[in-house]
């Protein structure tokens, strides 16, 4: 299995992405950017497919 992060710059683009995710039945999780990685509006979501 591969997991990818997506960095978002507003939590809209979480929430719509959380969303879309959710209705296509994928594996992932919404949690804080990592440190090394700041930015955007502080969330992120790592995706595993």
């Amino acid at each position: 299995m591969k997991e990818f992060l997506f960095l978002f710059h507003s939590t809209v683009g979480v929430i719509q992405t959380r969303k879309a995710l959710q209705a296509a039945g994928m594996t992932f999780r919404v949690s804080d950017i990592p440190r090394d990685l700041r930015g955007g509006c502080g969330l992120c979501i790592w995706l595993t497919c």
